[in-house]
C-alpha cells in the first residue's frame, strides 16, 4: 500500500513538473514576485487618452497584455495619465503601446515596474514625479524617440532613483529638473558616448536561421557548425536574419523546454528566471543587443503552438504576416546592428 502511494505521488509531481515546462513562459498569464498586492485601480479611454485612477498598485500584466482592460486600444491610444494616489505602475502595463507619445505619471507613483513602457516606440515625453524610487528592468526598453523627461525632484534626488538595466534611454535623454535646471552629465556623456561609438565600426556577428519542416521550429544560432548539422539532419537554412555586435552589455540568452525541444530566447534576466523556475534548460548566451539600439528585432508569439512558438524577426512584413494569421506580436525583443 505504502509503495502505491509513493507511484500516485510520484506521478502527481512528474505531471506537475511536466506541465510546467509543456506551457512554459510564453503561456504565463501573470508576473510573479509583486511586493505588495494590486489596489483599487480602475480606467477610463476617451479619445486617445487613458486615465488610469484609484488607490494602491496596479496589478501586473502578462507580457501579451491580453489581460490589460485598455490592450484593445493600445493602436489608437496616444496619451496616458496616471492619476494621484496610484502608488506603483505594474509590470508591463503599457508595454507595445506603439502610438503612445506622452505618459503623464501622478505624484504618488514610487515604482515604474519592469516592461512597462517597453516598446512604447513613438513615446516622446514623460514626466517622472520625485516619488518615483525604483524603475524596473526594460521599463523604457524600446522607447527609441523617448528624448524629453520632466523630472519634478533635483538631480540630487535622480541619483538616488533605482534603474533596472536595459533603461538606456534614460541617460541618453534631455532630463529636465524641478526649478527649469536641465541635465548636464547624463545626457551630454552619455550622448557624446553613443556618437563616439557610432563612429567606430563595430565587430558584428551573423545570426543565422534555421526551420524544421515538421514541427515548424525556428532555430537561431551564431554557429557555422550549428547550423551545418542541423541542415545536415535535414533542417531548412533560411539564411543570415541579421547582424549583431560581437559583445555588448546585454547578451542575449537561449533557453530549451526539455519536454517539447522547444526554445526560447530573451535579454531579460527575470524571464530567464522564470523559465528555469518552470522546468526549462539554460543553453547559455547566443549572442548580444546592440546597446545603440539600430535595428528592432520583433518577437511574435503563435499561441496554438506547443514547439513552433516564437518567431523572431526584423522584418515588419513578416511580422503582419504572422499576425494576420492569428500571431501575438510581443514587440521589440532587442536590436540588431545598421
Amino acid at each position: 500500500m505504502r509503495a502505491l502511494k509513493k507511484i500516485i505521488i510520484f506521478i502527481i509531481v512528474a505531471a506537475v513538473i511536466a506541465a510546467a515546462a509543456y506551457f512554459g513562459y510564453g503561456y504565463y498569464q501573470k508576473w510573479k514576485g509583486e511586493k505588495e498586492p494590486a489596489g483599487e485601480v480602475s480606467a477610463n479611454y476617451a479619445d486617445g487618452v487613458l486615465t488610469v485612477e484609484g488607490s494602491g498598485r496596479m496589478p501586473n500584466y502578462s507580457s501579451a497584455g491580453s489581460d490589460r482592460e485598455w490592450d484593445s486600444y493600445k493602436d489608437e491610444l496616444t496619451n496616458v495619465v496616471i492619476g494621484s494616489g496610484i502608488t506603483g505602475i505594474g509590470k508591463n502595463a503599457f508595454m507595445n503601446m506603439t502610438a503612445m507619445t506622452e505618459a503623464r505619471i501622478g505624484s504618488d507613483v514610487e515604482i515604474i515596474d519592469v516592461n512597462a513602457f517597453n516598446g512604447c516606440s513613438s513615446l516622446e515625453s514623460v514626466n517622472i514625479p520625485a516619488s518615483v524610487k525604483t524603475i524596473g528592468e526594460n521599463a523604457f526598453w524600446g522607447c527609441k524617440n523617448l528624448k524629453d523627461i520632466s523630472y519634478e525632484g533635483s538631480k540630487e534626488d535622480w541619483d538616488q532613483v533605482s534603474i533596472g538595466e536595459n533603461n538606456i534611454v534614460l541617460t541618453d535623454a534631455n532630463i529636465r529638473f524641478s526649478g527649469g535646471e536641465e541635465v548636464s552629465d547624463s545626457s551630454s556623456a552619455a550622448g557624446s558616448a553613443v556618437e563616439e561609438t557610432e563612429e567606430v565600426n563595430i565587430e558584428t556577428t551573423s545570426m543565422y536561421r534555421v526551420s524544421n519542416s515538421e514541427t515548424e521550429e525556428l532555430y537561431y544560432t551564431t554557429i557555422d557548425s550549428e547550423r551545418d548539422a542541423l541542415v545536415a539532419s535535414g533542417w531548412n537554412y533560411d539564411g543570415i536574419m541579421w547582424k549583431q555586435p560581437k559583445s555588448s552589455n546585454t547578451p542575449i540568452y537561449r533557453l530549451q523546454n526539455p519536454a517539447t525541444g522547444a526554445h526560447y530566447y530573451t535579454i531579460d534576466w527575470q524571464q530567464r528566471t522564470d523559465c528555469v523556475a518552470a522546468g526549462w534548460s539554460v543553453d547559455g548566451i547566443i549572442g548580444y543587443s546592440d546597446d545603440r539600439q539600430s535595428i528592432p528585432v520583433y518577437r511574435v508569439q503563435n499561441p496554438n503552438a506547443v514547439i513552433a512558438t516564437h518567431c523572431y524577426t526584423v522584418s515588419e512584413e513578416e511580422v503582419n504576416t504572422l499576425v494576420a494569421s492569428g500571431w501575438i506580436n510581443e514587440g521589440v525583443a532587442w536590436y540588431a546592428c545598421s
